[in-house]
């Protein structure tokens, strides 16, 4: 694992904006546990080339990442750009989760329920 992971890097450095190249390195990053390294790779593809395919993976980093926020706010780019009610659903769900887990956002949503 520990030579795939420096492959990897090197590959990411490479700036890779192919659907394909992000999703077998996202693997990759995934299996050895280094989350940010994989969300800021897909991040740079998906500002070059903001496609479904590699929206969805970014949503799905930032899963590994329990990063409620920036699922949720992916989850509304797919959502805008293909109209795809899951999309939605993702936000929605990612919302619950930051209410439920994220202390500084539950906050915000329990002074909303006033």
């Amino acid at each position: 694992p520990k030579e795939a992971a420096l492959a990897c890097d090197d590959i990411k450095a490479l700036k890779p904006t192919e659907y394909s190249v992000l999703k077998e390195v996202a693997r990759i990053y995934h299996t050895v546990g280094k989350f940010p390294a994989c969300s800021s790779m897909i991040e740079h593809g998906y500002i070059v080339k903001p496609d479904r395919e590699i929206g969805e993976l970014l949503f799905y980093s930032y899963v590994y990442e329990d990063n409620f926020q920036k699922q949720h706010k992916i989850a509304v780019k797919l959502f805008k750009q293909c109209e795809d009610p899951r999309y939605a659903l993702w936000g929605i769900q990612s919302m619950v989760l930051s209410a439920k887990y994220d202390h500084e956002a539950g906050a915000v949503f329990q002074i909303a329920e006033l």
